[in-house]
């Protein structure tokens, strides 16, 4: 991707270790060798465009030359800013992911956390000769053009670009329907995925959701019968790519972009992704109405929960239909300047935010990609339900 992030070391072969980070969504900070094997420096801080944000949690590396050796990163300095205030997500159980290839991932179980000097070690031994490791399942750039691909000859799918990044990397719209335009008494879903770089299970999930709604499966059938789907799964392609933690291109934060005036006369939308999606609404909903809006993000590994997070108490009832299919709960909360805020107050509908887990819930089980992939199936059914009442 560019962004610094080497690393070598003393090998007990002709080849030293070598760790990496310049590929799609990868991100490290400069690592140096303490002792063989051994990795010491921190990730990247990238700091917001107002500076008063610095978010530092992602980072995704290669590693090569190491199949059978011993390695262990230090990470220092694991403190960021958020919301003016101190950033802490890191945990004596946040535990990063690891693979082979990229497509099977395993929990790296020996971490520690130093809670008072903010340093995070890992230790790991790769059984290959090259390992790639993130600080939880990467869902890349690369992976979501590969899915619209395979997409494409589905005569239930639509795909269209309705923006481009700061970087000039299209933003994809995928409409999923059962009987297509002539569906006017349809109800119309809308999500979007990925606002925040770095919270990728988020892709995982609406994978999950795609999957299902074209998984030929019953309740799918149902539920293509009365909803179309309008997907933006990567609304933040260039954080993606670059493996920013949280922020755009410009680093800015995208969720905090929607502000139209309502809570002040200055801070109004300024990044291309948030304005591309806001044409979008406003053109549709000229037409047609929207009759349920989500936003998927996660929470750190710090935080245990699965949860939608919603500013209308009648939300309650999706969020029970949802509980007994998957496993999340609900808050009623909001966020001034967010999408969820900005959709619930321009155009009066049910609206949420997924914010879901990359650790565990509570019961020791670590989450990984089929779990993401269940919920989003999951969320799937429980809207064919919901609409069924």
């Amino acid at each position: 991707m560019g962004i610094p992030g080497w690393g070598y070391g003393q090998s007990t072969d002709q080849q030293p270790i070598q760790i990496r980070s310049d590929f799609d969504h990868g991100s490290m900070g400069v690592l140096k060798q303490a002792a063989p094997g051994v990795f010491k420096g921190q990730t990247m801080h990238f700091i917001k465009k107002d500076q008063i944000g610095n978010q530092y949690y992602w980072f995704y590396i290669q590693v090569l030359h190491a199949a059978d050796k011993p390695v262990t990163i230090e990470l220092n300095n694991m403190e960021g800013v958020y919301r003016g205030g101190p950033h802490l997500v890191y945990t004596d159980y946040t535990q990063p992911v690891i693979s082979n290839d990229q497509q099977q991932w395993k929990r790296i179980r020996e971490v520690r956390y130093n809670e008072d000097d903010k340093i995070y070690t890992f230790s790991f031994t790769p059984s290959s000769d090259t390992a790639w490791v993130a600080y939880a399942h990467p869902y890349s750039y690369g992976r979501l053009q590969q899915m619209t691909d395979t997409l494409a000859s589905d005569e239930r799918v639509t795909t269209e670009t309705i923006g481009e990044s700061v970087d000039g990397r299209p933003l994809e719209m995928i409409k999923i329907s059962g009987k297509g335009d002539d569906k006017e008494a349809a109800k119309n879903i809308f999500i979007t995925g990925l606002q925040h770089a770095g919270e990728d299970a988020g892709g995982y999930f609406m994978e999950g959701l795609i999957r299902f709604l074209l998984s030929g499966d019953k309740q799918a059938a149902s539920v293509l019968e009365k909803c179309n789907f309008y997907l933006v799964p990567m609304m933040n392609p260039d954080g993606i790519f670059y493996g920013t933690s949280r922020y755009n291109w410009n680093m800015e934060d995208l969720n905090a972009d929607w502000d139209d005036g309502w809570t002040d006369t200055t801070d109004t939308t300024t990044e291309p992704e948030v304005l591309a999606v806001k044409e979008w609404t406003e053109s549709f909903s000229r037409n047609h109405k929207i009759d349920l809006f989500l936003d998927v993000h996660n929470h750190s590994q710090k935080n245990r929960r699965n949860l939608f997070v919603h500013p209308r108490e009648s939300f309650r009832e999706f969020v029970e239909i949802n509980s007994g299919l998957w496993e999340v709960g609900g808050v009623n909360s909001n966020f001034d300047g967010s999408v969820v805020w900005y959709m619930h107050n321009k155009y009066d509908i049910p609206a949420a935010t997924i914010e879901l887990t990359q650790s565990h819930t509570g019961n020791g089980h670590y989450l990984d990609i089929e779990d993401y992939h269940d919920y989003g199936a999951g969320l799937g059914k429980a809207i064919d339900r919901y609409f069924s009442e």
